[in-house]
């Protein structure tokens, strides 16, 4: 059987790791956007007002 301890160092971990891979994503989608954002403009020219 799993132990308490060894339970709950498992939980902290993967816990840790699920908090590393969401910003991880977060990240990774920002910079997608920006870098699509920064493409767009790229095409149609900057706008003059």
């Amino acid at each position: 059987m799993i132990s308490d301890v060894t339970l709950a160092a498992l939980a902290n971990w993967l816990g840790s790791l699920t908090m590393v891979l969401i910003v991880l994503y977060h990240a990774i989608a920002v910079t997608a956007k920006r870098n699509a954002v920064q493409e767009q403009t790229r095409r149609v020219g900057p706008t003059v007002k």
